[in-house]
């Protein structure tokens, strides 16, 4: 999505890597937000909507 111009914002406690290595999904969080996707857990989304 954010190779096609989209804003994406990822609710991190609403997602769970399959972790085949110990930090992939720490990884990948990483990798998102180095994309340029932006991290938020639900309460800090929520605070955002208000």
């Amino acid at each position: 999505a954010l190779d096609l111009g989209y804003t994406v914002s990822v609710i991190t406690d609403g997602c769970r890597g399959v972790n085949i290595h110990p930090q992939d999904s720490a990884n990948a969080f990483m990798d998102m937000a180095a994309a340029g996707a932006t991290l938020y857990t639900l309460d800090d989304w929520l605070e955002t909507q208000r």
